[in-house]
C-alpha cells in the first residue's frame, strides 16, 4: 500500500477525532471570595484606607475547547462586606470583573487556568442611599479545580488586583499607588459543552 496513503488516512482520523472534542462552552459558577486590599497612596501624604474581604461570587466562563485546551471570556460580580483596616467598620462591597483566560483539562479530572483581568470595577457604599466610592484596577488570576462529581467542577482561585483610581464620594477620579487587592475563592461550576 502506497505510504502517503496511511499518513493521509491517519491524519483524516487524528483530525476528524480532534473535531469531535473541539467546540464552543458555557460554565456558569458560583462560590465565595475572600481577601484583603492595602492602603493605597494618592501622594501629598493622602491614603485610601484598604480593608478585609467577604463576597458572594456569581459568574461565568464563556469560550472555546479545542482537544484538552481551552480559552474565553470570565465574568463575574461578587457581593459582600468590606472591613476598614483603619477602624474594622463594615461597609457594602460590590465587585464586576471580566478577564480572559486560557486553560488545560486533564484525562484525570484536573483543571488549571491562568487569565488577565481586564476590569475590577468596585463599589463600596457606606448606607444603601448614599453616594459611592470607587476603586478601579486591573490584575491576574490564577485557578486549579477538578471534577469529582460528574458534571460538577469546584474550583480555587487566586486573583490579585492592583487598583490604580480612585473615586470619593463627589469628588473627581484620582490616581492610586501600591494598592493591591488579594483574594482566594472557593467555586462550584457546571460545565456545557453548546
Amino acid at each position: 500500500m502506497n505510504q502517503t496513503f496511511i499518513y493521509s488516512v491517519a491524519l483524516f482520523m487524528t483530525c476528524l477525532s480532534a473535531s469531535a472534542l473541539a467546540g464552543v462552552f458555557f460554565e456558569p459558577y458560583l462560590g465565595y471570595s475572600f481577601g484583603k486590599i492595602n492602603n493605597g497612596d494618592l501622594g501629598a501624604g493622602a491614603s485610601v484606607i484598604g480593608g478585609e474581604t467577604s463576597q458572594r461570587q456569581l459568574g461565568a466562563r464563556v469560550g472555546y475547547n479545542f482537544i484538552a485546551v481551552n480559552g474565553g471570556l470570565d465574568l463575574s460580580y461578587q457581593s459582600g462586606s468590606l472591613s476598614s483596616n483603619q477602624d474594622a467598620s463594615k461597609t457594602d462591597f460590590k465587585t464586576t470583573e471580566m478577564a480572559g483566560y486560557v486553560g488545560i483539562r486533564t484525562a484525570a479530572f484536573i483543571k488549571g487556568y491562568v487569565g488577565y483581568i481586564f476590569s475590577s470595577f468596585n463599589q463600596i457604599d457606606s448606607s444603601p442611599s448614599g453616594p459611592s466610592t470607587k476603586l478601579n484596577g486591573s490584575g491576574m488570576k490564577i485557578g486549579i479545580g477538578f471534577t469529582g462529581i460528574p458534571l460538577v467542577d469546584l474550583t480555587t482561585e487566586y486573583r490579585r488586583i492592583s487598583y490604580s483610581s480612585y473615586t470619593a464620594p463627589g469628588a473627581s477620579k484620582q490616581t492610586v499607588n501600591n494598592m493591591p487587592g488579594n483574594y482566594f475563592s472557593i467555586l462550584v461550576s457546571i460545565p456545557v459543552d453548546l
